[in-house]
């Protein structure tokens, strides 16, 4: 799996329309259950049943290798009609179209991996997660029909409540919390308003979400830094710390420009400016100041003139607010 990998680092292209060669190489050799993933191609079997669990990986790394072909990002037309719910899973059967077999293999590995999101396995949630931030990069969605995005942005929604809910030590020494808050990131980015599920919006969602998460994550990213950031202080808190506040500053900066003018996400935006002016990490206060610019560049001036509060904190990180 792994040599099969490097080949599809250089030749995605190549296989791109020849999928089944690499997902379904041997059937009907996979021990099967009787399940209905027992109807997947045998390497999408192994990425949820497979009992090693470098063996999940490497397959879920194989697959993700496959949706790194440029045809697949640069496809042109709806890869399946537009409309509402979404198609079934990908069946290994003879003379498929090639959109059915695109669409029925990004479902199913979508599956996959927010299944991998559930496990007990903090290996299995690493891969889950790496696959997903494949997806978000390179599937265009804009092509299948509504909802998936939602499903993904479902999904994150109580891993972003885990890292809220953890000690400071288990969040920065648990490389899964970075990984969340990339993807997170990634999401944001990708959401538009056909991804909602009935009469939730899942951007507003998982912004809110994020917002509560990173007040407790920012505090705690405090205590750890110390009265300083000194070089003794930063070796001292470690690699885990700064990746986590540089990946946190990343997606909020992602949500000020995507995020609606909800009175809720306004207040929680200008709470997290407030914690991010006085920050004691530089690094938090450095992304800061693009998150906070980024924020005020899309809010509207009312009756012509700024908030006053809004004007104090541009200054206090020190951007200019212009008409």
């Amino acid at each position: 799996l792994e040599c099969i990998a490097l080949l599809l680092d250089t030749h995605s292209n190549s296989v791109f329309g020849k999928w089944s060669m690499v997902l379904n190489p041997a059937t009907g050799d996979a021990p099967r259950t009787g399940s209905a993933r027992s109807k997947w191609p045998m390497l999408l079997f192994m990425c949820t049943d497979d009992p090693c669990p470098k063996v999940r990986a490497a397959a879920v790394a194989v697959v993700a290798k496959l949706f790194q072909a440029d045809s697949l990002r640069r496809w042109p037309v709806p890869l399946e009609p537009l409309g509402e719910g979404h198609g079934g899973t990908v069946r290994a059967t003879a003379f498929t179209p090639l959109t059915q077999m695109l669409t029925g293999t990004i479902r199913t590995f979508h599956e996959v991996l927010l299944r991998s999101l559930t496990s007990t396995f903090q290996s299995d949630v690493l891969c889950g997660l790496e696959g997903l931030r494949t997806c978000l990069a390179c599937v265009p969605y804009s092509k299948l029909k509504p909802g998936l995005l939602g499903e993904v942005s479902q999904a994150l929604v109580p891993l972003l409540g885990r890292i809220r809910e953890d000690k400071a030590s288990e969040v920065f020494g648990r490389p899964s919390t970075a990984a969340v808050l990339d993807v997170t990131a990634a999401a944001l980015s990708r959401l538009e308003p056909r991804d909602s599920i009935g009469d939730m919006n899942p951007r507003d969602k998982l912004c809110s979400e994020l917002c509560r998460t990173a007040v407790g994550v920012l505090q705690m990213l405090a205590g750890e830094a110390g009265e300083e950031d000194s070089p003794q202080r930063t070796e001292k808190k470690g690699p885990d710390a700064t990746s986590t506040a540089r990946s946190l500053m990343d997606a909020l900066t992602v949500m000020a420009g995507v995020s609606s003018a909800q009175p809720d996400t306004i207040g929680a935006l200008r709470e997290l400016s407030e914690i991010v002016v006085a920050h004691k990490m530089k690094t938090v206060r450095n992304a800061g100041m693009t998150m906070t610019k980024t924020w005020l560049s899309r809010l509207q001036p009312s009756a012509g003139a700024y908030d006053p509060a809004l004007l104090t904190m541009a200054m206090e990180v020190g951007q200019n607010v212009g008409p």
